[in-house]
Formats: C-alpha cells, structure tokens, sequence
C-alpha cells in the first residue's frame, strides 16, 4: 500500500502465532511485540546489542542463560516452558487478583 506521495505505508506488525513447531527466535519475538518493544528497546532493556538481538530473532545467534533470564522476567510474565520449547502457554496464569505467581 502506497500513500498519496507514493511512499509505503507502515502497518503495525501482527504478533507472529508461535506454537510448539515454531522457531526460538519467533518466540522471543513474540515476547518483544507483546510488550511493544522495538528491538533497540528490548535489546536495551535485556542488556545486549541490536544486532545480537536481531540474530537471536532469526535463530543465528543463541542467548546465554543471563539472556534468557532476562527475556522471562522483562515484564511479560514469559512461561520458561514456552520459551525454550514451545510447550504449554505463553503466559503465567495469574491468580484471582491479576497478580502472577512470582508477584
């Protein structure tokens, strides 16, 4: 889609669906869109480079246990089990106030 001076348009991104089958890198993904993060933001926030994490996204590079700490805890409420290997849901539940088992 083009605009009236014939530059593309920019839509948002769609949340990739990510299931057990999909790729580490399209999980942590995921998790950055889900929080509204560019990757300058998330990268930031998780202590490491853009470039690193846009490597971790396209499953060149692979993070570190500290990384992987970090992406769990970045605000989300990350299941580990998700995360590593696609198992079970995204998120926490949360008990019957909202709050999550690690609040």
């Amino acid at each position: 889609m083009r605009d009236q001076k014939g530059h593309r348009k920019r839509s948002a991104p769609a949340l990739p669906l990510v299931g057990a089958d999909e790729s580490f890198g399209l999980r942590v993904k995921s998790v950055r869109l889900h929080l509204g993060l560019s990757q300058v933001e998330f990268a930031k926030r998780l202590g490491i480079s853009q470039a690193y994490l846009s490597g971790v996204e396209r499953n060149i590079d692979k993070p570190n246990l500290e990384i992987m700490k970090g992406i769990i805890l970045s605000g989300a409420h990350v299941s580990a089990g998700w995360l590593m290997a696609g198992e079970g849901p995204m998120f926490l539940p949360t008990d019957s106030i909202g709050r999550h088992p690690r609040e």
